[in-house]
């Protein structure tokens, strides 16, 4: 084997040459360089999911709250939230999706602040169906609604993207 040093990895096999050459590693991440260095950063597009049984929705004009995003300091974040409903997971009598994209950051004194409105796409056989997102103090909620209000199922898959600068 040939020392790093004299232009080697100073390792056997090729797996082993190329994490001697590589940044510390951690599960979940990618390699990302900002021009000069090269680092691990966290993998970001992955969605979570969160199921709502029985989800009281409120009647239009009043919004229901589907999920709240706690705002970081310093981090300004792109959020996707997917709401699917249904009023019976099994025979779908009804059903609806709505999508909420919203720009947000945390202010110098501590609160959310949304950058722009929210983009909403709708479709579905709930009347008047649509969504929103509001500031709660440090935190961002996503909020759907519709004309008759209603128990429904939920499905809500979100993605927080923070951004990283270039």
């Amino acid at each position: 084997t040939l020392p790093i040093a004299n232009g080697g990895t100073g390792q056997t096999t090729a797996q082993a040459a190329r994490n001697a050459l590589l940044p510390a590693q951690s599960a979940n991440t990618y390699l990302f360089s900002d021009g000069t260095n090269v680092s691990f950063a966290a993998i970001a597009g992955i969605y979570s999911v969160l199921n709502i049984p029985a989800l009281v929705v409120a009647a239009s004009p009043t919004y229901t709250t589907v999920l709240t995003v706690p705002c970081d300091v310093s981090t300004a974040y792109t959020a996707i939230v997917d709401v699917r409903i249904a009023d019976d997971p099994v025979t779908s009598v009804r059903s609806g999706f709505v999508r909420i994209i919203q720009a947000f950051h945390r202010n110098n004194v501590g609160n959310a602040v949304l950058d722009g409105t929210a983009v909403v796409q709708v479709s579905g056989g709930f009347g008047s169906l649509t969504g929103t997102a509001v500031v709660s103090g440090t935190n961002v909620n996503f909020q759907i609604r519709f004309t008759t209000g209603a128990t429904v199922n939920c499905r809500v898959e979100y993605n927080i993207v923070p951004l990283v600068p270039a």
